[in-house]
């Protein structure tokens, strides 16, 4: 099996390498003391990071042409047709996260992520730059190397790839539950339209423009109450 079959599998499973990490690693440290292992139980948004950086910079040392800024595509998009690519894709993923989640009677996309950062990140500044980094690993292991290893070296249709992708991003949020899943396997799939029509990086600065408007809206709720 080659390292790009291995590579592009890995990023689908991110969400086992997290489960790898935290049971090989975190949990023998944490059975230490009782104090270690209550922090171990509320750990898991942090080494999803972790899994993210560890994905992420396996692929720029095997294989850094899936992370150029135009993949999927094999040529940059014109400046036009990226900003256009990332306006549309911003008003539907927030469509999709503050109304499809209030619709199927779902807490908002905003307490979401109030509820998953850790309490370090508690205030609304911390929350930007973390989600901010998120968001950008997040978009560089599904459409930069899941996403351009499906399409460019398996044969799979874009739309199947995006689709694919699209499920195991969804999947890699299952901790709320299946409504959640649904939203973000959405989410995933106007991310991946992004990022085939204008390349990783466009859907990279509507995941973190998307997480940001998150936030300041949480905020905006809270200061309100």
């Amino acid at each position: 099996m080659s390292s790009a079959v291995v590579l592009g599998l890995v990023a689908l499973g991110t969400p086992l390498v997290q489960t790898a990490l935290m049971g090989f690693i975190g949990y023998p440290l944490a059975t230490r003391s009782a104090a270690a292992m209550e922090r171990f139980h509320r750990s898991g948004f942090a080494w999803w990071v972790v899994a993210l950086v560890a994905v992420t910079g396996a692929g720029l040392v095997l294989d850094g042409d899936r992370l150029a800024r135009a993949a999927p595509r094999a040529v940059d998009p014109s400046v036009l047709l990226a900003a256009a690519a990332a306006l549309v894709a911003l008003l539907l993923c927030l469509v999709v996260e503050v109304g499809g989640a209030r619709l199927v009677g779902g807490s908002s996309g905003a307490r979401r992520y109030d509820e998953a950062v850790p309490t370090w990140a508690a205030q609304p500044g911390r929350q930007v730059l973390l989600l901010g980094v998120v968001a950008l690993l997040e978009e560089a292991v599904y459409r930069g190397i899941a996403l351009t290893w499906l399409v460019r070296d398996t044969g799979l249709p874009t739309a199947a790839g995006v689709g694919v992708v699209a499920v195991a991003f969804g999947v890699a949020h299952w901790y709320y539950g299946p409504r959640h899943v649904a939203l973000k396997t959405v989410t995933g799939a106007v991310l991946g339209v992004a990022a085939v029509v204008g390349g990783w990086m466009v859907a990279a600065v509507v995941h973190v423009l998307l997480n940001v408007a998150l936030v300041l809206l949480s905020a905006s709720r809270r200061s309100a109450t």
